[in-house]
C-alpha cells in the first residue's frame, strides 16, 4: 500500500514554528512522506533562529524577501560584524534580517526626506490648553508634517534591501526567494516574481 504524503504549510510567529518543528521532529513527522511549506513570517528570520531550531526543519521548503547581493550592503555586513564583535564578543556573529535592513532604509528614506524639507528650521504647534488633557495631546506638532510625509512617500531609491518605492504608501516587493532547509542551513532552490511566476535563476533585468 503507498503511502499519501502529508502536506503542511507553516504560517505562524517565529517562535510558534521553533516548538513546533522540535516537536514534529521527535515524533518523526520530518520524515518521507510528510512535506513542510515555511511562509515567509518565519523563513525571513531563519538565520536569527538557534541552529538546533533550524536542523529540526530540515528538508523545508521556505519563501522569503529576496535581496540582491550589492557592494553597498557587502560593505555594511562587514562594518555591522565588526561592531556586533566589539559589542558582544562572546556571541557568535549575528546576521542582519530583511527587517533589520528596512529599518535601515526606512531611517535613510526618513532622513533624505528632512533633508528636503528644511526641518532644520522647522516650526511646531502648541496644543490647546485642556484641563483633562493625556500626556500625548500635549505634545506638540510639526507644521511641516504633512509636507514630510509627501517627501517620504516619494522615495525613490536602492537601499541595502534592494528598490526601495513608497509610492503606493507600502513598501513594494515583487521578488521572493525558494529556499531548502538543509541540516543548519539553507540553500537557494529558485525564485517566484510577480511577472514571471516560478523561476529557477534570475537575469540582470528582473
Amino acid at each position: 500500500m503507498t503511502m499519501q504524503t502529508r502536506v503542511y504549510i507553516v504560517h505562524m510567529s517565529s517562535a510558534l514554528a521553533s516548538t513546533l518543528f522540535i516537536k514534529a521532529k521527535e515524533v518523526g513527522m520530518m520524515e518521507k512522506g510528510y512535506v513542510w511549506i515555511i511562509t515567509d513570517g518565519v523563513t525571513n528570520l531563519i538565520d536569527s533562529l538557534h541552529p538546533s531550531v533550524v536542523e529540526s526543519m530540515n528538508g523545508a521548503l521556505g519563501i522569503q524577501f529576496y535581496v540582491p547581493k550589492s557592494t553597498k550592503l557587502n560593505n555594511f555586513t562587514i562594518r555591522w560584524n565588526t561592531r556586533y564583535q566589539i559589542d558582544n564578543p562572546t556571541d557568535p556573529p549575528s546576521k542582519l534580517s530583511i527587517f533589520g535592513l528596512w529599518s535601515y532604509d526606512t531611517i535613510w528614506a526618513v532622513a533624505q526626506a528632512a533633508e528636503k524639507v528644511g526641518l532644520a528650521n522647522a516650526t511646531f504647534r502648541k496644543p490647546i490648553s485642556k484641563q483633562k488633557s493625556t500626556d500625548l495631546e500635549a505634545l506638540v506638532t510639526s507644521r511641516n508634517g504633512q509636507e514630510l510625509l509627501k517627501e517620504i512617500l516619494q522615495s525613490k531609491f536602492i537601499g541595502l534591501s534592494g528598490r526601495f518605492d513608497l509610492s503606493d504608501r507600502q513598501l513594494a516587493v515583487s521578488t521572493f526567494q525558494i529556499i531548502n532547509i538543509i541540516g543548519r542551513g539553507w540553500r537557494e532552490i529558485g525564485f517566484w516574481t510577480a511577472q514571471n511566476g516560478i523561476l529557477r535563476r534570475l537575469n540582470q533585468s528582473q
